[in-house]
């Protein structure tokens, strides 16, 4: 029954996103600008783009993942959804867990993409060795950042100025998680292997599993007020 619930649910997320690409076609745009604006800015410089890839595709994924949470609620908030959400039995965590899944699927798609382009802009070799080595960090990264995000998008989605908010809000408590995953670049770039052996891809792991916890929790509490 469960599983049913989450079926449906996150079928119509994609089924709503689907048939509205604006939303999605303005954060390809954004992605493509401040990839364009790093393309610019380095590709004169005779620097060692190694050491600038891995973090400026996190970096960027988070700017453009900020873009698909501040218009995640925005279906639910039209024609009395969520009211209809609220009276729906023990439906919270099958609805959380839709929109996670959903802007999760968004935000590592919006780090292959980032990398793609630059492979493209600046001819990068050894593409399948990068993700190969990267995987973990942006996958963890990414779950924390969706998680978290989820819930304070519902918290914010009634407010008129809901973007500047979310991002007050939710930049200074993923501070950890954003460190550990610049951490585990570094980490590489220094000449050791991720893996999951490794000290901060374990604590990533804690960071995703206390961000996550504690979003299922919370979310259930905000979907009945």
């Amino acid at each position: 029954l469960w599983l049913k619930k989450f079926s449906i649910l996150f079928k119509k997320e994609l089924l709503i996103n689907l048939r509205n690409l604006d939303s999605l076609i303005s954060i390809l745009f954004f992605t493509t600008i401040i990839v364009l604006i790093f393309y610019f800015g380095f590709s004169s410089q005779s620097i060692s783009l190694n050491q600038f890839v891995p973090a400026f595709i996190w970096l960027s994924a988070l700017f453009g993942g900020m873009l698909v949470l501040t218009q995640s609620y925005g279906p639910e908030k039209e024609g009395f959804v969520m009211d209809g959400i609220r009276q729906a039995p023990h439906i919270g965590t099958a609805f959380f867990l839709s929109k996670f899944v959903y802007n999760l699927l968004v935000v590592l798609t919006l780090e292959l993409l980032t990398y793609g382009m630059l492979v493209i802009l600046f001819n990068l070799s050894n593409p399948l060795q990068f993700l190969a080595t990267y995987n973990l960090p942006y996958i963890l990264g990414a779950i924390g950042f969706s998680a978290v995000g989820t819930t304070f998008a519902n918290m914010v989605s009634s407010h008129n100025r809901k973007e500047a908010i979310l991002s007050i809000m939710l930049y200074p408590i993923l501070i950890p998680l954003i460190v550990a995953v610049l951490k585990c670049f570094e980490f590489s770039a220094s000449g050791q292997l991720i893996s999951i052996e490794s000290s901060w891809i374990k604590i990533l792991v804690v960071f995703d599993i206390i961000y996550f916890v504690l979003s299922v929790l919370i979310f259930d509490e905000l979907i009945k007020v």
